[in-house]
């Protein structure tokens, strides 16, 4: 009787205060897709449940917000609800009463959870937009699971932008340079080696972009390429995620580079929010040595 007691009691401790507690130190957050039936489910958008439930709200909102844009958000109906009229809005026909297979404007939405531990939570959130052409758009949203506010670079990485600029572009000098390399070696016809050295604002004897230096004047503009947007972020847990995209025209055929730059934390300046997540870094580092 005596061991009965004793295992009803740390039961009944494993599920109360103690297990919260011990969720809190964790630093997660459970993530959950807003349950959106029929032809709301074109939308997935991702919402969190936090121990501070006030927290949970500010984020689910800023997310709610991501995929349906500040002007379409209710604040009076449910997420469903909204995620309802966002699909009606896009796909369905009142005179035929019918769905459409596609639609047109926003028609669909996808997540990925990229980091959520520490205390913080990254993701991507894409969302797809139907007209004479598919296209898509990808936003990266990063929180600090103890207020919902969300993070800037500036939050994570005390890395001067400037120093993060001229980083990006000796990683994206790289990049393409490789890319054009294994264009060169597999034989690709000559339009769309041109055609990659116009989008890559290539400048071949220097062997890497021309990136804009302050010239303002059209013919400059048109042989430069801006400078990297280092604002545009995300987080890995043992990576900082840059990100840049060539350009391409939606229908090219020409081979087209990775746009995500990795940065280990242990190449970085990082701040307090991200001490804990350097140690997994240095393991990560360990486990996959520098490739040449």
């Amino acid at each position: 009787m005596k061991r009965v007691k004793q295992l009803a009691f740390w039961c009944i401790l494993a599920s109360g205060p103690w297990r919260e507690a011990r969720a809190q130190a964790v630093g997660q957050a459970e993530i959950y897709r807003v349950p959106a039936p029929g032809e709301a489910g074109r939308f997935q958008v991702p919402q969190v449940r936090l121990q501070d439930a006030a927290v949970a709200r500010l984020i689910n909102r800023q997310l709610l917000r991501g995929v349906l844009g500040e002007e379409e958000v209710n604040a009076k109906a449910t997420p469903q609800r909204q995620l309802y009229l966002a699909a009606r809005k896009c796909c369905y026909d009142a005179d035929t009463r019918t769905w459409a297979a596609a639609g047109g404007g926003l028609t669909g939405s996808w997540y990925s959870v990229l980091l959520n531990r520490a205390g913080l939570l990254s993701l991507s959130l894409t969302r797809q937009y139907t007209g004479a052409h598919h296209t898509f758009d990808t936003q990266f949203f990063t929180f600090d699971l103890r207020t919902g506010h969300r993070l800037a670079l500036a939050d994570v990485v005390a890395d001067p932008a400037p120093q993060l600029v001229r980083r990006m572009q000796g990683a994206i000098n790289r990049r393409y340079a490789e890319a054009l390399a294994i264009a060169a070696e597999a034989r690709t016809d000559s339009a769309t080696i041109a055609e990659m050295t116009e989008v890559f604002h290539w400048d071949w004897n220097a062997r890497r972009v021309r990136w804009f230096v302050g010239d303002t004047s059209a013919a400059v503009l048109a042989l430069t390429a801006a400078d990297p947007d280092v604002e545009t972020f995300a987080l890995t847990s043992a990576a900082l995620l840059l990100f840049h995209n060539a350009g391409f025209h939606r229908l090219s055929q020409a081979p087209q580079p990775d746009n995500t730059y990795r940065f280990p934390y242990t190449r970085l300046h990082v701040k307090p929010l991200l001490q804990p997540l350097v140690p997994l870094a240095k393991a990560a580092a360990v486990k996959k040595p520098k490739s040449k």
